[in-house]
């Protein structure tokens, strides 16, 4: 399998005093391909899985699923513990790449779970198209209490056109313009695939967020005449399929080109000495038309582009209209000593659907958004470790750091060589984490562990 791109550069302007340095605008479509003749002896590889390694707190209705790096055969080889292997029914996707295992009734709760991918003792069943075998793969997550809230597989879409800008002093600058779709999921892979049909026929595929918890697409453009030549006026017609509902498709019209004016941050230079430890109120200038039934969206990301802060989204309560200047950051959301990034959204609801398809919410508007940049005061902090409780060959223990921030855990016994164990990603504006680790092993019967900021080693999404 071989992963290429096609680029088409239009050079608008060139500096020969500098060689190399040129501006251009350019379009890229990648795609992949195999090469014909000869023999393909080369094993597979897992791309990703889901639950991820060391995963916790995992819903309990969540469908795992498995995605490699090129088309698989039918077979599958599969040894569970913490849960009943033969409870799961397996389903491949369109492209055979990724495998969809869903149990029978919920996952235990609280239950450690680990899997092996063509383990020994059994007949080989993961195999490519040539044949070759995959890899022996292990991972291991662990569920939570609960479930999803009951609900349809697909909860909410969204499809719009929209303008970027981003802001630096007192007015925004217009940068791209954009094509958005997203759609939020019941559970993990509670949808297997989706799809967005245009008005010139074109079909687009909706991709899997990391999470598996939702789809997005998202086209971006030099200009207007661009956009609407490949997301011109009309009705878009969005197909899922899903784990529990079947096969489902709902229409939304988009027309009218009524993009709202860009958001305009009123207290920008305040907010680059936030503090952290005290309440922000973050204003902008008012949506022009703005009324009760549009909405506007408030994203904070860490430097590692993890959401600390989002406000309530379209059906959710609490969502801010499009009557709303301001929102109120809660004191200790940011971290000390830290730079975000923050993007608002004027949204102008033209559409909305909700009988094709029951319990989803469907909605088509155009959108304006502003990124800009925020910091706070105060000295970055680093990881703290706290021990919850010791056993006879486990520690468990809590590690305290940034929300939105990663931490590789390493280990050694030798304090010569560190060796990877796992990276703790602090989301969804949580700050620590509990769990285990094994403390035999070493030369001398003990493991010592650290951790630092930033993530790298095996499994990493």
């Amino acid at each position: 399998m071989l992963e290429a791109e096609l680029d088409f550069v239009k050079i608008v302007d060139f500096e020969p005093a500098y060689s190399g340095a040129f501006a251009a605008y350019l379009k890229i479509t990648e795609f992949e391909g195999r090469t014909a003749g000869g023999t393909d002896s080369q094993a597979p590889t897992l791309d990703t899985n889901y639950p991820f390694l060391d995963e916790t707190g995992v819903v309990r209705d969540a469908v795992i699923s498995f995605t490699f790096d090129e088309p698989m055969q039918s077979g599958t080889a599969i040894s569970w513990t913490g849960v009943s292997g033969g409870s799961f029914a397996y389903s491949w996707s369109a492209d055979r790449r990724t495998l969809f295992c869903r149990h029978a009734t919920a996952l235990p709760a609280d239950a450690s779970i680990s899997w092996t991918l063509n383990p020994a003792g059994q007949a080989v069943g993961f195999r490519d198209l040539a044949g070759n075998a995959l890899p022996q793969w292990q991972g291991r997550f662990t569920t939570g209490p609960a479930s999803s809230p009951a609900g349809a597989d697909v909860r909410q879409l969204f499809l719009g056109k929209g303008r970027f800008y981003s802001q630096t002093g007192a007015s925004p600058v217009l940068g791209l313009h954009l094509a958005e779709g997203f759609a939020d999921l019941r559970s993990p892979n509670s949808a297997t695939n989706g799809s967005i049909t245009l008005p010139n026929s074109r079909s687009v595929q909706l991709e899997h967020t990391e999470d598996r918890q939702g789809f997005d697409v998202e086209a971006a453009y030099a200009s207007q005449s661009d956009l609407d030549l490949f997301f011109p006026s009309g009705n878009y017609v969005t197909s899922f399929n899903t784990i529990r509902d079947g096969t489902k498709s709902v229409t939304l019209t988009l027309t009218g080109n009524q993009y709202p004016n860009a958001p305009t941050i009123s207290n920008l230079a305040a907010a680059q000495t936030i503090n952290p430890a005290a309440q922000f109120q973050l204003n902008w200038q008012a949506f022009a038309g703005g009324t009760a039934s549009d909405i506007i969206v408030v994203e904070i990301e860490s430097e590692y582009g993890a959401t600390v802060f989002e406000s309530p989204n379209l059906g959710q309560p609490g969502a801010l209209t499009g009557t709303a200047t301001g929102v109120l950051i809660p004191a200790g959301t940011l971290a000390p000593g830290r730079n975000y990034e923050v993007t608002i959204a004027f949204l102008k609801v033209v559409d909305q659907e909700t009988a094709a398809y029951s319990g989803l919410l469907a909605v088509a508007g155009y959108f304006s958004e502003t990124e800009f940049s925020i910091a706070t005061t105060g000295t970055v902090a680093g990881p703290v470790w706290s021990v919850v409780s010791q056993g006879a060959t486990n520690l468990r223990v809590r590690l305290t750091g940034a929300a939105g921030v990663p931490y590789t855990v390493e280990e050694t016994g030798n304090f010569q060589t560190w060796d990877f164990n796992r990276v703790i990603f602090f989301n969804d504006g949580a700050s620590s984490e509990t769990f285990d680790l094994p403390i035999i092993g070493g030369p001398g019967g003990s493991r010592f562990f650290r951790a630092r900021e930033g993530h790298s080693g095996p499994g990493v999404p």
